[in-house]
């Protein structure tokens, strides 16, 4: 059963995870708006910087 879910599911797992975590950084980035303009530049800089990751790590998954 291994290679059949490998093959099948790997693929719905990642596009799963990588909406997940961007539906993540749009909950902290609308709770950091009403923060201070530093912390609100930092931490949106370092979540902007995590769904690009997010997003790389998804396409070498499903292409490499």
């Amino acid at each position: 059963y291994q290679d059949f879910f490998a093959r099948n599911f790997a693929w719905l797992l990642t596009v799963f995870a990588v909406i997940s975590v961007a539906l993540l950084i749009i909950q902290v980035i609308i709770i950091i708006i009403r923060s201070s303009r530093v912390f609100k530049d930092v931490s949106y800089s370092f979540f902007i910087a995590s769904l690009f990751l997010a997003a790389k790590t998804a396409f070498i998954i499903l292409f490499i």
